[in-house]
């Protein structure tokens, strides 16, 4: 079972280490992780399955989206799905390790996710044993308290350790009245108040196959994935869920959360939003402006000043993608004048970055996005991410291509539009900022 850090937390998956970008091969010859042609796209008993086959593999991924996230909770009932999800799993005899499966777990503001991935040879089992988690879960009131009382030590942890606490801090501040403000893993407050009779009317209205989105990555054979869909989840009734995209995350000019402790180490996180994946162009200029700045913050903090062991701009792809900008240092005033320096430094102008560092630098980000998806389950979750925020599985393959067709102009407008309205949170001895607020 995998636990995520929260989303405002996570590096931007570029973070190269040098003072410009990396000079490596051209990698446009390499062939997409995912072609069309093994992809079967199909709706089977009301649930919609994506399948790629590919044969040959010993390994099989499964992932059942449900989706909506954040967007059907309310700060009252916050956590109520990952006390259904983790029941769930913890109920029932019968456990997904004695099939020698790994089970996926994951809470996200957009979705949630759970499956399993494991060998070939031990589908049937494993499949059996998700299914019936789905379909009939273990959810008796000692069942339930005992995902709560984990969960409330979880919750616990995020207030009390200082990177989660941050993230705690700008997450729930800065996303204002916004369904991104709630977290899908629950407060310890909410997590107390909600009823063992909560969690199964809860599961009564939303296991429904309307919100469902399985794929499944592995070497089956279509008809063998249709039948035990139809068989197990595809019996859930059908449901009214409709997919609605979340509102746009407020703006604020330049807001700072602040919490003074006498910390060793101070941190500080800053978040803006992006634009959407359906704004065409923008969304993919967004993505690599982003990539750009983790860029030179980690080469302006981490390896040119040794100020930081963690200095990046974090990315969260989603509905409303957000980016910003992060470092735990105990010299947080100049470490904030460099990352602001590091913002400036973005190709404002066409000619600021020489023609072969843009091409070597979208060169490195399509090897690193072919290098992502070698694994059956990261393919599952390409194919996943595509399907719901762009509608159409296919977006995965193209997602390359829109990104090497990125120019330094539209980094920079993207930029003046999206990454100089920003809110922070800072952690740590204020002193030591020095009024660089």
């Amino acid at each position: 079972m995998t636990r995520r850090l929260p989303f405002w937390l996570w590096g931007s998956g570029l973070v190269l280490g040098t003072a410009v970008l990396p000079a490596c091969g051209s990698v446009t010859a390499v062939p997409p992780a995912l072609a069309d042609s093994m992809v079967t796209d199909h709706v089977v008993s009301g649930v919609r399955v994506i399948h790629r086959r590919t044969v040959g593999s010993e390994v099989v991924s499964v992932r059942l989206y449900l989706l909506g996230g954040s967007s059907q909770l309310t700060r009252e009932t916050a956590g109520i799905e990952a006390l259904l999800v983790h029941a769930a799993a913890l109920g029932g005899e019968r456990s997904l390790a004695r099939t020698g499966a790994r089970a996926i777990l994951d809470l996200e503001p957009d979705w949630t996710v759970l499956g399993f991935m494991g060998l070939r040879q031990d589908f049937d089992s494993a499949w059996s044993i998700f299914a019936e988690r789905v379909t009939n879960p273990t959810l008796s009131a000692a069942t339930i308290d005992r995902a709560r009382n984990q969960l409330i030590s979880a919750a616990q942890r995020r207030y009390s350790q200082p990177d989660l606490r941050i993230a705690q801090l700008v997450g729930a501040l800065a996303f204002d009245s916004h369904p991104y403000s709630l977290d899908p893993w629950g407060t310890e407050a909410s997590l107390k108040r909600i009823t063992a009779a909560d969690v199964r009317a809860y599961a009564a209205e939303q296991l429904v196959t309307s919100r469902m989105l399985l794929v499944v990555v592995g070497d089956l054979p279509d008809r063998e994935v249709s039948s035990r869909v139809a068989a197990t989840i595809g019996a859930l009734p059908a449901g009214t869920y409709r997919s609605e995209v979340p509102p746009p995350v407020p703006q604020h000019r330049y807001r700072w959360h602040v919490e003074n402790r006498p910390l060793p180490t101070n941190y500080i996180l800053c978040y803006f939003a992006g634009p959407r994946p359906t704004d065409g162009d923008d969304y993919y200029a967004f993505r690599v402006a982003t990539a750009l700045l983790s860029n030179r913050i980690e080469f302006a903090v981490r390896e040119q000043q040794s100020l930081s062991y963690a200095a990046y701009a974090p990315y969260r792809d989603g509905a409303v993608p957000v980016g910003g900008f992060y470092a735990s240092t105990p010299n947080p005033g100049r470490v904030i004048r460099l990352m602001r320096r590091a913002l400036v430094a973005l190709p404002w102008t066409p000619d600021s970055v020489p023609y072969w560092v843009w091409d070597r630098f979208l060169d490195g980000f399509t090897l690193q996005e072919y290098q992502r998806r070698l694994t059956s389950d990261a393919q599952a979750e390409t194919l996943g991410r595509a399907q719901i925020l762009f509608g159409d599985y296919r977006a995965a393959d193209e997602y390359v291509a829109h990104i090497r067709g990125v120019s330094k102009g539209e980094v920079a407008r993207v930029a003046k539009e999206h990454m100089l309205d920003f809110e922070c949170g800072y952690l740590g001895d204020t002193t030591l900022m020095r009024g660089e607020w």
